[in-house]
Formats: C-alpha cells, sequence, structure tokens
C-alpha cells in the first residue's frame, strides 16, 4: 500500500492508494436473513403523511372588468379541500385619473385582513396602477369561499387581477 499525505492550510489530507493483493480484496458476502418489523404501541411510528401539505399546491388566480359596485369583489372559488392554507395575496389593478382606493380587504369566512397597497405612476392613458402582496397565513375548511373587497371613491377600477397561493391537505 502507498501512503501520500498533504499539507493544505494549515490541515492535513490523507490520500491512500490501494496497490496489489489489497485491490483485489473483495467483501465476503453474507447470507440475507428474515427481518421482522413491527410498530409498538408504545412508542409507535407515524403513518400520516406530515409533509402533505407541502406537496398539494393551491394556486387560483381571478380576473373582473370594470366594478359596476361599491366596494368591488373579485370571487374565488368555494373551496373543496378539508383544510387550505393561503399563504399569499397578489393582486394588480387599474384606475382611470381621478380615482381613490379607500380600503383593499382579503376576507375568508369571518377572518379579515386588510391588503396593503402601492401605486405605480400613471401609464400612458392617464392610468394609474395598484397593487397588492401580501404573505399571509390563513388557514380556510372546506366549503369556504375566500375573495378580495376593494372600497374605492369616483371612478371605478378596471382589470381587477388576484391571486391566491399556498397549499392544500388531505
Amino acid at each position: 500500500m502507498i501512503r501520500i499525505q498533504f499539507l493544505l492550510g494549515g490541515g492535513a489530507a490523507l490520500l491512500l492508494l490501494a496497490s496489489g493483493a489489497d485491490a483485489a480484496r473483495v467483501a465476503p458476502e453474507t447470507a440475507a436473513t428474515g427481518v421482522v418489523v413491527t410498530n409498538p404501541a408504545s412508542k409507535p411510528v407515524p403513518t400520516q403523511d406530515v409533509d402533505s401539505p407541502l406537496r398539494n399546491v393551491y394556486l387560483e388566480t381571478k380576473v373582473t372588468g370594470t366594478c359596476s359596485q361599491n366596494p368591488c369583489y373579485v370571487v374565488f372559488t368555494a373551496l373543496t379541500a378539508p383544510v387550505t392554507l393561503v399563504r399569499n395575496v397578489t393582486c394588480m389593478y387599474s384606475q382611470s385619473s381621478g380615482g381613490t382606493v379607500n380600503d383593499f380587504y382579503f376576507v375568508a369566512g369571518n377572518a379579515v385582513i386588510t391588503l396593503p397597497i402601492f401605486s405605480l405612476p400613471p401609464f400612458s392613458g392617464g392610468n394609474t396602477y395598484y397593487g397588492s402582496n401580501l404573505p399571509t397565513y390563513m388557514p380556510m375548511t372546506s366549503g369556504t369561499t375566500p375573495y378580495i373587497a376593494l372600497d374605492y371613491t369616483s371612478t371605478a377600477p378596471m382589470n381587477f387581477e388576484c391571486t391566491l397561493s399556498g397549499s392544500t391537505a388531505n
């Protein structure tokens, strides 16, 4: 057997090179034996898939045109999974000049979250573009119909689009 040692930055790296009979040596084979595994009642092995919510994605986008009522609503599909966890709410909408946004809410059952609003400078045509992006932690049960409500004054919003993203558990 040949032994080569290198010193690297105060540490040592060791390299062993096998030669001759050492290189030809094979690990002895062992006979397979039957193994019995039991799940004791005193310390059972978890059988539930605890990572499932991380693999079942929930993502829904809804778009509405010009609102004819105040507040303006974007209504999502009623949830069918036993539990849905919304982790992010994102919305974009535009409003012609002269209108203002008063309040912006995410509603799910009895829970209401006020969404932050940011605006972009007016583009050609005089429209002002607004948006909202909020990481959240909103668990909801089957049958809940989440929605976004936008309260405005003067001119109605146009091209109102929102996305909910998160995960579901079966």
